[in-house]
């Protein structure tokens, strides 16, 4: 766990073994889906603590993406995926 900490923190290439060597060259959208988002609402009393607390599920959509890393000095190539949740619409 450490030591996948570390390669992601200063994107050491497996190949070379080389630090700072992974360059992000691509990043493709793979698919899109709806989901539902868990939101927490917090209102805040007189004193700054939290008076009441709601969570909730709204809808929302979920963009699967597919990053390419690739090292400047060897060439290998590094293949991710990643996704990120967001709120089809924003409430005030």
């Amino acid at each position: 766990m450490v030591l996948d900490m570390v390669n992601r923190i200063f994107r050491k290439c497996s190949e070379c073994n080389r630090l700072f060597a992974m360059k992000k060259t691509d990043k493709k959208l793979v698919r899109t889906e709806d989901v539902e988002i868990l939101e927490t609402l917090t209102q805040p009393n007189l004193r700054g603590g939290i008076e009441t607390m709601v969570e909730r599920f709204v809808s929302g959509k979920r963009n699967t993406y597919e990053i390419t890393y690739s090292c400047r000095f060897c060439g290998a190539k590094y293949i991710k995926n990643a996704f990120k949740d967001m709120k089809k619409y924003k409430q005030n």
